[in-house]
């Protein structure tokens, strides 16, 4: 959720549908690595080191979102 409303927050006012659905496009196929990944990951080193890793991505990204969201969005503001 917290991705999808930044997504949003970024896109260009005049295209903002096909700007909005492309980022979509794109965040899902960079999902698709780490599903590939999670049986394998979690069958050697077990589920809560999975979990762990898991938690540990979330936690930078969060980290990388609060350090952009004070950032000027450059977005047209012409309707």
């Amino acid at each position: 959720t917290v991705m999808f409303a930044w997504m949003m927050s970024r896109v260009d006012r005049k295209s903002g549908a096909t700007h909005f659905t492309l980022l979509a496009a794109l965040e899902v196929l960079g999902k698709s690595p780490g599903a590939w990944l999670a049986g394998p990951v979690a069958d050697r080193f077990g589920y809560a080191p999975a979990m762990s890793i898991g938690w540990a991505l979330c936690a930078i990204y969060v980290l990388y979102l609060w350090s952009v969201t004070n950032r000027p969005c450059h977005r047209s503001t012409a309707m």
